[in-house]
């Protein structure tokens, strides 16, 4: 019998095989998918493929290039290419990588390229995956097979038996899908690209040195560190903006740059190019840079290090940013102030913004640079506010209370309209206003977050997809749903090595609605 390990094969290794299978005159037919969770449909699939031809080649995606929701695959790449191979009707496994199996046609160009009669729709969109494979394959003088399917999805046996969210997730999604189906949701998600947006914040450079500590050196009482690598990303109001523009068309950006390193050849390079950024630039002081040593093997943080000036910037260069924003804030559907505290926000600037916008989304950050003195408070007027649970109980003066009587003594003390308070792996909690709110009926939104590398971002993330909802008028509900969605992808990532895309939200949204 057959090494089934034998039949997996790279790209390479197969060519040479499968030019003496055509000189033999074998009919080569390729099929391709992801094929976790091997099941009867992907059987029959594999017949149908192998019946039509001679030898039956299947190009199967590989781990990182599958984008089907955020707990997939379920099954990695060596456990659904041995299950293949384990079939009769298996000649060979090519593991793809790539987002198709582009250069697999190109180069073994096969015979027949065999897809499942229910993919058939798809060939109507000329953007498509499958368009680009009909394509594909036709340029190479082959041609398209379709194949019986039967009503038999691994998502939803996955999802069924090997569902790896919390009970309290699944508890919470089987209602909550009730009232905001899949297709519901992307359509408001479709109308936020409308929104014209201004973020308003400190630009900040998170850098990242890795090492690997040492441990204590026997003549002094610190911890010494082997450096290994460094890599950096562009934060605070940055990274708020580059979020929002996954999701609405039309940001601008006002934030201050140091006029010595200014870093904005950096900036200009990390800011998505739909983002047009307004800079002012202060002379006494750098742009700022908060710099972590990390533990290279747990991801885990050693030591930070930042590079500001606590001081407001100078009057001049307030007034310049003051003109310019009661000059143009009324342009905008929603303004967002991302205020890490910083020395850019004076009470000057906060008046003209609460004065003059027409929707305020606000976020006053609690850290290490400034803890104890910014809070969401200094805000005499707010539409929404997003900030975490330690930030709300500073702001409240209250650390014991139950978190949501806080919010809504914050809310009875200040101008604010809407609110969420984030809980880290708890979720968060929101408030939307109106007298018919009380503790009890505040809605609680669980944590989606299944893999956390970086908690870093979490809370930019959770502001930045939300703030345009509440803009927008969606339910306090569904608005906290997104951010909590937002977050659970951000904390998946180190630093801002990545943004939140509109592909991501469709991702996890459709894995957790459908």
């Amino acid at each position: 019998m057959r090494d089934p390990n034998s039949k997996i094969k790279k790209l390479a290794e197969v060519l040479p095989i499968v030019a003496k299978l055509k000189s033999a005159g074998k009919k080569i037919v390729l099929g391709h998918g992801v094929f976790d969770l091997m099941h009867y449909g992907h059987i029959h699939y594999l017949k149908q493929a192998k019946q039509v031809g001679d030898i039956l080649l299947v190009s199967m995606k590989t781990d990182r290039f599958i984008q089907k929701g955020p707990y997939s695959p379920a099954f990695n790449e060596r456990i659904r290419a041995a299950s293949l191979a384990a079939l009769e009707c298996v000649d060979y496994v090519i593991p793809c990588n790539e987002d198709g199996p582009y250069q697999i046609i190109k180069k073994l160009k096969p015979h027949l390229y065999v897809k499942g009669e229910d993919s058939m729709d798809q060939l109507k969109n000329p953007k498509s995956a499958l368009h680009i494979d009909q394509k594909l394959v036709k340029s190479v003088g082959g041609a398209f097979y379709f194949t019986k399917s039967l009503p038999i999805h691994s998502t939803e046996l996955i999802r069924k038996y090997y569902n790896i969210l919390p009970q309290n997730v699944v508890n919470f999604l089987s209602v909550f899908k009730k009232s905001y189906p899949l297709e519901d949701v992307l359509s408001q998600l479709q109308q936020l690209k409308k929104l014209k947006v201004l973020v308003i914040g400190e630009a900040i450079i998170d850098e990242y040195r890795y090492v690997t500590p040492l441990g204590k050196p026997p003549k002094a009482n610190i911890i010494s560190a082997h450096f290994l690598d460094e890599e950096a990303f562009a934060g605070g109001a940055l990274a708020c903006a580059n979020h929002i523009a996954s999701i609405c068309d039309n940001v601008d950006l006002v934030t201050y740059l140091g006029e010595k390193d200014s870093k904005e050849k950096f900036i200009r390079r990390q800011l998505r190019p739909s983002i047009n950024p307004k800079f002012f630039y202060c002379p006494d002081r750098p742009t700022i840079v908060k710099r972590r040593y990390v533990d290279r093997a747990y991801y885990s943080k050693i030591f930070e290090e930042y590079v500001f000036n606590k001081d407001h910037l100078p009057s001049n260069v307030t007034d310049k940013i003051k003109t310019y924003l009661t000059k143009n804030l009324s342009k905008y559907d929603l303004v967002l102030v991302a205020d890490y505290g910083h020395g850019f926000l004076s009470k000057s600037l906060i008046d003209a913004i609460s004065k003059n916008s027409r929707y305020l989304a606000v976020n006053a950050q609690t850290n290490s640079g400034n803890s104890g003195f910014n809070y969401v408070l200094k805000y005499p007027r707010i539409d929404y506010a997003c900030i975490d649970e330690n930030e709300a109980r500073l702001a409240a003066h209250d650390n014991v209370s139950n978190i949501k009587d806080v919010m809504l003594q914050l809310v009875k003390n200040s101008g604010i309209k809407k609110m969420a308070v984030t809980l880290g792996h708890l979720g968060s909690v929101s408030y939307g206003g109106g007298k018919k709110y009380n503790k009890n009926s505040l809605p609680t939104i669980p944590s989606f977050a299944h893999k956390i590398t970086d908690t870093v971002g979490a809370g930019d993330a959770y502001l930045a997809i939300s703030a345009p909802c509440a803009a927008a008028g969606f339910p306090i509900e569904l608005l906290s749903f997104l951010g909590n969605v937002a977050s659970a992808i951000a904390v998946g990532v180190v630093g801002h090595k990545t943004y939140i895309s509109q592909q991501d939200l469709v991702k996890h949204l459709s894995y957790l609605l459908e």
